[in-house]
This record gives C-alpha cells, sequence and structure tokens, in this order.
C-alpha cells in the first residue's frame, strides 16, 4: 500500500474561514475515496493565507513534517510567497 503525507495551506481562521472549512472537507472527502483504494494519505491542515504566515508554515510542513505534496488554496498571496520554498524542496505544490 502506498502512503503519503500532503499539507494544506488555507484559511482555517478569520475573514475566510468559511472557504478554508470547504477546502479541508474537500481534502478530507478526497482522503476518504483515495483510503478505500488503498492509498494512504496523512493530512497537515495549515492555517495560512498572508505571505508570511503562508512561508511559515510551508517551512514547518518541509522540514518537520516531511510532506510529499502541498494543496494551497483560496489565498493566491500566499501560495505565490510559499511556491519558491516548495520548488527548491523538490516539492509538488498545487494551487
Amino acid at each position: 500500500s502506498k502512503e503519503y503525507r500532503i499539507g494544506l495551506l488555507a484559511p482555517l481562521t478569520g475573514d475566510f474561514s468559511k472557504a478554508g472549512a470547504e477546502v479541508r472537507e474537500g481534502m478530507e472527502l478526497a482522503i476518504e475515496e483515495l483510503d478505500n483504494q488503498g492509498i494512504y494519505v496523512e493530512a497537515y491542515f495549515e492555517d495560512a493565507c498572508l505571505p508570511a504566515e503562508a512561508v511559515r508554515v510551508s517551512k514547518k510542513l518541509i522540514e518537520i513534517d516531511k510532506v510529499h505534496g502541498v494543496a494551497a488554496s483560496y489565498c493566491v498571496i500566499g501560495t505565490t510567497a510559499a511556491a519558491p520554498l516548495f520548488e527548491a524542496a523538490h516539492i509538488p505544490l498545487f494551487h
């Protein structure tokens, strides 16, 4: 069986938390479907929208959580700031 660690950057608190919650729920549904196919995903949900937040949690995802890939949603400004970190670490980042 395959096992993956996937990070998520989304606004889980604050003004845009409703959108972030929807993204998180979508990722949880996808994980459930993958689990049914024997593909196991451990998710790391990070509350980030603004560039400084996104960079900070991205470093954690790369260095501590050792994620295989990252989904970033809604906050393009944060994703743009974090993208070079994931590129340098050869970790796919999709928005």
